[in-house]
């Protein structure tokens, strides 16, 4: 009995319905509740994107995702180019020109990462295709890259996180690795 008010508590309290009839911003997960966990949180569309990078698509092929935050949607390719298993560090930083600051999430890759990521930041830059950063299902970031990107690094640097969501997004990824 317990645990069955445990779950419709759990429920009520994870519902994306706001009463309006439209869905409600999902909220940035905390680190104890991520898809892995979950089933139950998927909003367009049964596919689940783990923790990573990925190219957008089209709407043929890709998966459906809101940028965080945002009204835009893209199509995200289902194939990951790097994973959390890719990533060696993390690393939470300030960046920025004076007077206006922001936070950032820098990404160290592993050998085999960092040779994908080259070849990803190649194309994106030569064929103006964007790339998409997702974090347990939920699309963070979507840029395009200026220049091959040689050195394996990457960052999540949107620029409106605070340190303690970008801890949390720090927290989910090392527990995927």
């Amino acid at each position: 009995m317990t645990s069955i008010l445990f779950s419709f508590a759990f429920l009520i309290f994870c519902s994306n319905d706001d009463g309006s009839g439209q869905n409600a911003r999902i909220p940035i997960p905390c680190p104890e509740h991520h898809i892995k966990d979950s089933s139950d949180i998927l909003k367009f569309d049964s596919a689940i994107l783990y923790t990573g990078w990925y190219y957008v698509g089209d709407s043929l092929n890709g998966y459906k995702r809101q940028l965080d935050r945002s009204d835009e949607t893209y199509y995200i390719d289902p194939k990951p180019i790097v994973t959390a298993k890719n990533f060696k560090r993390l690393e939470i930083y300030e960046s920025g020109l004076p007077g206006k600051k922001y936070l950032g999430l820098g990404m160290r890759l592993d050998k085999k990462g960092t040779e994908s990521w080259a070849h990803a930041t190649d194309r994106s830059y030569k064929t103006h295709i964007k790339l998409a950063f997702i974090l347990d299902n939920r699309l963070l970031y979507v840029a395009q890259a200026e220049t091959e990107i040689t050195g394996g690094v990457t960052a999540l640097n949107r620029g409106i996180y605070t340190r303690e969501e970008l801890e949390n997004f720090k927290t989910i990824i090392q527990s995927e690795k």
